[in-house]
């Protein structure tokens, strides 16, 4: 998970935004932000994908949080994840393949795609959100 901190000029703006346009313009601003600010590290989880069977990399997607336990209670929040589809007997299988592709497996060296993705362009999306939202926020505001 990667927070933003230290952006006062940007929140003070956001609260401003909130004021002039409502709660929901403000959550498509920052959904549009994080989707852009994610990019990098969506492109690369796709492109460092194993391709086996070029199943996994059709299945890493993007979406909103904005339900359960992994939704962020305190503002918006994105996941890049693998989408696993089928009976439960094929997603489990599915899980250990993926699982045991990230992580490696008994005689079977790892070969990470997510994490490299995160680790690699945690800094540049947040310069990319900070970029994004406030581009958007100056556009709404004039």
């Amino acid at each position: 998970m990667v927070q933003i901190n230290g952006l006062d000029e940007l929140n003070n703006k956001l609260k401003a935004l909130r004021d002039e346009v409502g709660n929901k313009e403000v959550g498509k601003t920052l959904y549009s932000s994080l989707m852009y600010a994610s990019t990098p590290m969506y492109q690369q989880a796709r492109a460092n994908a194993p391709f086996r069977t070029g199943v996994i990399k059709g299945a890493i997607k993007r979406r909103r949080l904005t339900r359960g336990d992994s939704a962020n209670i305190d503002g918006a929040a994105i996941a890049v994840y693998v989408e696993i589809k089928g009976s439960r007997k094929s997603r489990e299988n599915a899980y250990y393949y993926i699982f045991h592709e990230e992580y490696g497996a008994r005689g079977r060296p790892p070969i990470p795609f997510i994490r490299p993705a995160f680790d690699n362009n945690q800094s540049e999306a947040t310069d990319r959100f900070a970029q994004k939202l406030g581009q958007r926020i100056d556009k709404i505001l004039g």
